[in-house]
């Protein structure tokens, strides 16, 4: 059984920091814990500049570091009991080493309550916020930790959120349906990249565009009289505003209405399942097993998010006075008189 467990359970690896890393290492609630969450120590450090040599090694493959609050920067003959230049200088490696990615730092003390008295600098905060200070002597309790946060670091819910934190907050401020379906895509992506499933992916992304088309129509940038995407097109395009609306001057930049006019032949086009589309944006994609046409899209949706948010606000700080567009009414109907015996002629083909 316990071959079977090392060989399946998930391993973590750390670095240990701690005056007294050589006692710790070899203690007998350290051992029990660690083999039984799977926690390997790939070095122990008695200074912080040994940590950080550790770290510059170890960099790639480490998944957690321990500290101690009350240990020294370099070697000491002697340790005193407030000597917290190590904590200090772990602070400077914290930021160093996680700009590549995410290393969760936990403080392990038994004087926690010295170290909030004379930490007056900001020493203690990462580990406050984060919730990562644990008491001296609770093995199961760091170790248990240690699991959960690597494992929320590596799940996909993690990566989406940082990674796309700001725009996710953007999208929620203009509508909670829209930062709801623009994360699922996004986690949907982080968990499988593969391009079978083009279809559903196209379909998603026409979604999105929908969902913000409808805030542009409440804050009065686009009529609501443009019910589709090809009315959006024409409506931004470069056909001569052909059904009587068209944006007010310098309100769509060139590379946003770009943005539009191309990406809604390839999301009307790659979302459907239908052998006369005119480009087969789908059959593409999975032929030549590809996610970056529909990844290009999903960038022009968010980079239309944060053109919208910018908008948005001109208009509620009054720089901005709706309606942003005017409207040949008589063109208008014409248009879509014509549009509508063009749909029935085609659909009884």
């Amino acid at each position: 059984i316990q071959t079977f467990m090392s060989v399946t359970m998930n391993m973590y690896n750390i670095i240990w920091a701690d005056d007294e890393c050589d006692t710790l290492c070899r203690d007998s609630a350290v051992i029990k814990f660690f083999d039984k969450y799977g926690i390997e120590i790939l070095d122990s450090c008695h200074t912080s500049e040994e940590l950080r040599r550790s770290l510059t090694i170890f960099s790639d493959s480490v998944d957690a570091v321990v500290v101690d609050g009350n240990f020294s920067r370099d070697y000491v003959d002697y340790l005193e009991s407030d000597d917290i230049s190590g904590l200090i200088h772990t602070m400077s490696l914290i930021e160093l080493f996680n700009v590549k990615r995410d290393i969760p730092f936990f403080l392990y003390t038994g004087k926690r309550n010295m170290l909030m008295q004379i930490c007056k600098n900001g020493e203690l905060t990462y580990f406050i916020k984060n919730d990562r200070i644990l008491q001296k002597g609770d093995v199961e309790g760091l170790a248990s930790r240690i699991v959960e946060s690597v494992e929320k670091i590596s799940s996909a819910e993690h990566h989406v959120t940082k990674r796309f934190s700001a725009i996710l907050k953007e999208a929620k401020e203009l509508t909670p349906s829209l930062e709801q379906e623009l994360r699922q895509f996004l986690l949907a992506e982080e968990r499988d990249d593969r391009c079978d499933r083009a279809v559903d992916q196209f379909t998603q992304l026409r979604k999105i565009l929908e969902i913000i088309i409808d805030q542009c129509k409440e804050y009065e940038i686009i009529p609501r009289e443009n019910e589709n995407l090809s009315d959006i097109k024409y409506f931004v395009g470069k056909d001569g505003h052909k059904n009587g609306s068209k944006p007010k001057e310098g309100v769509w930049p060139p590379v946003i209405s770009s943005y539009i006019w191309s990406m809604t032949d390839i999301l009307q086009d790659g979302s459907h399942k239908v052998k006369d589309l005119n480009l087969h944006v789908s059959d593409y994609v999975v032929e030549n097993n590809s996610p970056f046409l529909f990844r290009s899209c999903l960038y022009q949706i968010m980079e239309l998010i944060r053109w919208l948010t910018s908008t948005r606000d001109k208009i509620i700080d009054g720089s901005l006075r709706t309606p942003l567009y005017t409207i040949d009414r008589t063109k208008m109907e014409r248009y879509k008189k014509t549009d509508k015996n063009q749909r029935r002629f085609a659909s009884s083909m």
